[in-house]
C-alpha cells in the first residue's frame, strides 16, 4: 500500500473566468471546490488508478468536512488528524485566455501537542506501506524538519520514502536520505545555489545531491520533459503531442506515476511523465489515465546535455 502524507493540505477553489482584469471587479463563470493538497492529490491519482493508497493529512474546521465529505464518496482511503485551525483554501483564477493565477494560503497552524499525533499516526500507518510519499509546505510555525522526521521513521520501518517539498523542509530531508526527491527546476537551483541554463547544469546539479547519500533524484522540467538520476544510472524522458489544458497537479501526477512503478528506473520515469501528461490534458486534477499518452512518451539514457532549460 503506497501511503501518501500531506502536512498542509487545503481546499482547491477554482473560479472560471471570461477574463481577468486586476483591480477590477471580476465575475467567475462557474467554481468547483476539491479536496486537494500535494499528497492528496497523489492519492487521488492513484485510487482512480485502482492502486491501494492511504492519505494522511491534518484538517480542522468547514474545510475538513468538506475534505471528509469528498474522500468518502470517492471511497479513497484516509486517515484525518484533527486540528483546531481551518483548513486553508489556495484559490486558482482560470480566465479563458492567458495565464491563469494562483493563490496559495501558508498552511494551517498546529499545536506542539497536534503535531505530535500527527506523527503518531503517520508512525501508525507506515506499518502497513511499502512506500510513503511526503509532499508539499509545511503547517505554519512547524519545525522544517518535519518532513526529515518522517523520512527517520519511514527509513526506520523499511518503507520506501519519496519527498517532494522546497527550502528548509527539502534541505534538512537531504540528510535524512530519502529513497527518492522529486525537485522542479526552480527547487533544484534553490536546493544547490547553482544556475540552470542547459541539462548539463541540471545533471550537475542532481549529482550534487546524489553525493548526498540521496538514492534517486527525478527533477521534473515542464513542456521539456524530465531527468532521472541514481547513482548507477542517468535517464532522460519526454512526451510527444501532449496538450496543456490545465498544469496545475502535474508534479503531484508525476510523484504519483513514479511511486506506482515501483523501484525500476526507466518504469518508473516512464509511467511519472504518462501520469503526468495526462493530468495535464485534463481541466481537473482529477485526472484519468490516458492509456494512448503512453505510447507518446519515450525514456533514453541519451541526455540532451546542451538543451536549454530556460
Amino acid at each position: 500500500m503506497i501511503l501518501s502524507i500531506t502536512p498542509a493540505p487545503a481546499i482547491d477553489l477554482t473560479l472560471e473566468l471570461e477574463h481577468l482584469t486586476v483591480g477590477e471587479v471580476n465575475r467567475s463563470l462557474t467554481s468547483t471546490r476539491e479536496a486537494s493538497g500535494k499528497g492528496v492529490n497523489v492519492s487521488w491519482a492513484l485510487h482512480r488508478a485502482g492502486i491501494a493508497t492511504r492519505a494522511v493529512f491534518p484538517a480542522g474546521g468547514h474545510g475538513a468536512a468538506l475534505m471528509a465529505d469528498q474522500l468518502n464518496q470517492a471511497g479513497l482511503p484516509y486517515r484525518m488528524v484533527p486540528i483546531q485551525a481551518e483548513l486553508r483554501t489556495n484559490v486558482t483564477l482560470r480566465p479563458q485566455s492567458g495565464s491563469e493565477t494562483k493563490i496559495n494560503s501558508p498552511g494551517s497552524a498546529m499545536t506542539s501537542e497536534e503535531l505530535g499525533e500527527f506523527l503518531d499516526a503517520v508512525s501508525h500507518e507506515l506499518d502497513h506501506a511499502s512506500d510513503v510519499v511526503i509532499s508539499g509546505s509545511g503547517p505554519a510555525g512547524a519545525p522544517t524538519s518535519l518532513h526529515a522526521d518522517i523520512v527517520v521513521l519511514a527509513r526506520a520501518k523499511g518503507v520506501r520514502a519519496l519527498v517532494d517539498t522546497s527550502g528548509a523542509p527539502l534541505r534538512e530531508c537531504l540528510n535524512a536520505l530519502p529513497d527518492v526527491v522529486a525537485p522542479n527546476l526552480h527547487e533544484l537551483a534553490e536546493l544547490t545555489q547553482a544556475s540552470l541554463i542547459t541539462v548539463a547544469d541540471v545533471v550537475s546539479a542532481a549529482e550534487t545531491i546524489l553525493a548526498r547519500g540521496v538514492g534517486t533524484v527525478v527533477v521534473s522540467m515542464g513542456p521539456l520533459g524530465a531527468l532521472l538520476a541514481n547513482h548507477s544510472t542517468m535517464l532522460w524522458g519526454s512526451a510527444e503531442d501532449v496538450t496543456v489544458v490545465n498544469a496545475v497537479g502535474a508534479g503531484d501526477a508525476l510523484l504519483a506515476g513514479l511511486v506506482s512503478a515501483g523501484s525500476d528506473p526507466v518504469e518508473m520515469l516512464t509511467a511519472g511523465i504518462w501520469w503526468a501528461s495526462s493530468a495535464v490534458e485534463s481541466p481537473s486534477t482529477l485526472f484519468e489515465l490516458n492509456p494512448h499518452l503512453r505510447t507518446r512518451v519515450s525514456v533514453s539514457n541519451v541526455v540532451p546535455m546542451t538543451t536549454r532549460v530556460h
